[in-house]
């Protein structure tokens, strides 16, 4: 029983860092706040 809880708490955890990593990518890998900021002037 204690196995079971414990590898359900680490699946959990593992997703949940997967989807933090995923939202990072989202938002600063495809330059999501550059993009909200408009064209840059030179």
């Amino acid at each position: 029983m204690r196995s079971t809880i414990a590898a359900v708490g680490r699946v959990l955890v593992t997703l949940g860092l997967l989807i933090l990593l995923f939202v990072g990518y989202q938002l600063w890998g495809t330059g999501f706040f550059q993009a909200r900021t408009g064209p840059t002037r030179r």
